[in-house]
């Protein structure tokens, strides 16, 4: 699909995406029955907020981020953010999939722009986003995993 994008609209757009996940943490948080889901879901509401506290402090003019970009993918908010699909009787490895599969499709995204850009300080940025989203989903795994064994 052929569209250009200036950078900073796809940082904004990406830390909106972080916001509604942190969002749909808090209500989760509040209506999820199970307590053991009720601790996920505060885990991860917690390392939400810092994920946020770090895209917020990206500095746009570091990076050239008013420069248009071509070729960038469009992506429809639902397509990103799982919504409704934690329910107030998930068990914790639903409620992983769905931050699991949220994850990959961030990764993906922040991949596909990366594909596109033509310098070295915009790689970087989103080379450093993709490492972060991979970290994440490492992080995710051990979690799953732990919970998987115990």
């Amino acid at each position: 699909m052929l569209s250009f994008k200036n950078l900073f609209e796809i940082l904004k757009k990406s830390i909106e995406w972080e916001r509604d996940l942190l969002g749909l943490f808090e209500v989760a948080e509040i209506g999820v029955k199970n307590e053991e889901s009720k601790t996920v879901i505060s885990g991860l509401l917690k390392e939400q907020m810092v994920k946020l506290d770090i895209l917020n402090n990206i500095d746009p003019e570091a990076f050239s981020l008013n420069k248009m970009v071509r070729y960038v993918s469009d992506y429809k908010d639902d397509e990103i953010i799982p919504k409704n699909e934690i329910k107030s009787d998930s068990t914790p490895k639903e409620i992983f999939e769905h931050i699991f599969e949220y994850e990959e499709k961030m990764k993906e995204f922040y991949s596909s722009i990366l594909r596109v850009l033509s310098t070295k300080n915009q790689e970087e940025l989103f080379q450093s986003l993709v490492t972060f989203k991979e970290n994440q989903m490492a992080s995710l795994r051990t979690i799953i995993e732990d919970y998987n064994n115990s």
